[in-house]
């Protein structure tokens, strides 16, 4: 989500559905946000189990035609400090090892 001003952002968030099958907006526990998306495409990706039960979620470099660099020069899905134009494992207690 995000605004035109501030820019979308991919979020990996897990809820808790209530008693009533009615997911609780204030059960939010986010597991990871991307930094503001500098364009408007290539932004988000897939979802996963993979055969080891772990989570992987593939999140898209942000990127318009035009590749982005962080502040080394690095772009960013070669960037090792962006999440950014990767591909995310998430251990059972939701971090990114």
């Amino acid at each position: 989500s995000g605004s035109a001003k501030r820019g979308p952002v991919n979020r990996l968030s897990r809820f808790t559905l209530g008693e009533n099958k009615i997911i609780d907006p204030s059960t939010e526990q986010v597991f990871f946000e991307t930094p503001i998306l500098p364009y408007g495409g290539h932004n988000s990706g897939q979802i996963r189990f993979g055969v080891d039960g772990y989570l992987y979620v593939s999140v898209g470099d942000g990127g318009g035609g035009i590749s982005k660099e962080n502040d080394a020069g690095v772009i960013y899905p070669q960037a090792l400090d962006m999440l950014l134009g990767k591909i995310i494992r998430l251990t059972d207690t939701g971090g990114i090892p």
